[in-house]
C-alpha cells in the first residue's frame, strides 16, 4: 500500500460518496451504530493510521493476526474469498465504502480476512488492539461494534436465504435492492440510481451463478422496467414490487438502528 497524497487533509470532501471526517473515519462510521462520546473523538483520530491508497486486485490482509490492522475503506469495492480447490476464488462478501473489514477477524485470535480490492481505492487502518481498547474504556463503543457485526450477518443470512430459496432473476433482484440498502444506510447514495463498479462474473460468484445468468437477469428487470440499466449502474424504478417479490426488508437488516423520520432509534441496548 501507499499512502495517499491527501494524507492530512481531514477537511470534509467527498470521496465516491464518503467523506473525509475531522473525527476520524472509524469514530464516524462506529457513530453510525451508536452515540459515541464526543470526547473520544481525539482518541479514534489518534490512533488511526493515514489514508492509504491500494489498488485493484490489491490483497489485504485484515483482522486478528499479531499486529493485524482493521481498515475502515473510504473509497472503492472489495471482497472477502476463500481460495477453492482449482486455485480460483470463491467469494464470501463484498464491501463497501464505510465499511469496516476486518473487525469479526479481530475477535478471532490469529484469524485474518483475505480480502481483494475490485477497484482502486483507500483505507484507513487501526490496530485492533486499540479498537478493542477503546471499546473496553467505553460501553457504547462496544456497543456499536456489537451492533455492526449482527447488522452484518443479517445482511449475509438474508443474502443465503435469497440465494437458497430463489432462482437466478430474483437472486439479482435481491442483490441490487442489498446495495441500494448498504449504501443508503451509509450515506453514499440519497436516491434510487447507483454506481456497480463490478464485474456481472465478481456479481455470479457471489451469487452462485454465471455472468451469462446476470446479464441475462439484468435485461429481464429492465425489461419488466422494475430497473434502468446505465453504462456504469443501475436504477431501480420499482423497488417495492422488487422488495414485494424477492422478500427483501430494509428493517430486518437494521432492526438494532431503526429509522423514523430521518432520525436512527436505537434497538435493544446491547454491549460486549
Amino acid at each position: 500500500m501507499r499512502k495517499s497524497s491527501e494524507n492530512n487533509d481531514r477537511m470534509s470532501i467527498m470521496t465516491d460518496g464518503w467523506q473525509t471526517f475531522r473525527d476520524g473515519f472509524f469514530y464516524h462510521c462506529l457513530g453510525q451504530y451508536a452515540e459515541l462520546p464526543i470526547d473520544y473523538r481525539y482518541l479514534f483520530l489518534k490512533e488511526e493510521s493515514e489514508r492509504l491508497a491500494v489498488e485493484k486486485h490489491q490483497i489485504l490482509k485484515a483482522g486478528g493476526g499479531a499486529e493485524s490492522d482493521v481498515y475502515v475503506l473510504e473509497s472503492g469495492w472489495a471482497c472477502s474469498f476463500v481460495p477453492s480447490g482449482n486455485g480460483d476464488r470463491e467469494i464470501i462478501d463484498i464491501f463497501l465504502p464505510g465499511d469496516i473489514i476486518g473487525l469479526r477477524e479481530s475477535f478471532l485470535t490469529g484469524e485474518n480476512a483475505e480480502v481483494v480490492m475490485l477497484t482502486s481505492g483507500s483505507l484507513v487502518g487501526m490496530k485492533y488492539s486499540a479498537l478493542h481498547g477503546l471499546a473496553k474504556e467505553n460501553e457504547n463503543i462496544g456497543s456499536a461494534i456489537l451492533r455492526l457485526i449482527i447488522i452484518h450477518d443479517n445482511i449475509l443470512i438474508e443474502r443465503l436465504r435469497s440465494c437458497t430459496q430463489y432462482q437466478a432473476e430474483k437472486r439479482v433482484a435481491h442483490f441490487l435492492l442489498e446495495l441500494h440498502a448498504r449504501l443508503s444506510f451509509s450515506k453514499i447514495i440519497t436516491e434510487n440510481y447507483f454506481n456497480i463498479p463490478i464485474t456481472q462474473a465478481i456479481t455470479g460468484n457471489l451469487l452462485g451463478i454465471t455472468s451469462v445468468h446476470v446479464s441475462r437477469c439484468m435485461s429481464a428487470l429492465e425489461n419488466r422496467k422494475l430497473i434502468r440499466k446505465q453504462r456504469n449502474g443501475v436504477e431501480l424504478l420499482k423497488a417495492k414490487v422488487m422488495s414485494h417479490e424477492t422478500g427483501f426488508n430494509k428493517d430486518s437488516l437494521y432492526k438494532n438502528v431503526m429509522f423514523k423520520g430521518g432520525v436512527k432509534l436505537l434497538g435493544n441496548d446491547l454491549s460486549l
